[in-house]
């Protein structure tokens, strides 16, 4: 008869997963912070980095989630310039370097 090979030991509070890797991302996605996300998995923040730390695809689900959402919001704020033009010059001036002059005035002198 041969023997468990379970651990002794509390029942671990997180389970790698395919559903928590992808709450992992969709966190990410909305730019959640691991301490955030650490709150919402009802975890302390040093058993999430401990998870993190043994399975590295929980850290890159979450890293790619984070990218992925920069992405989309780039995505909303080109879409949204074609109907706000206070948009459209603020993508300008972070992607175009396009700068307003800057306009000196004289003051009058000794005369």
């Amino acid at each position: 008869m041969v023997k468990s090979e379970k651990k002794p030991g509390p029942k671990p509070k997180l389970v790698h997963s395919d559903d928590l890797l992808e709450q992992l991302r969709t966190m990410g996605r909305l730019q959640c912070t691991v301490e955030e996300c650490a709150a919402l998995l009802k975890v302390s923040l040093r058993t999430l980095q401990n998870f993190f730390a043994m399975y590295e695809d929980s850290k890159q689900a979450h890293e790619d989630g984070k990218l992925e959402g920069v992405a989309s919001l780039r995505r909303r704020q080109f879409a949204l310039a074609d109907k706000n033009a206070a948009m459209a010059i603020w993508l300008g001036k972070q992607y175009l370097n396009q700068r307003e002059p800057v306009q000196q005035v004289e003051t009058g002198g000794p005369g």
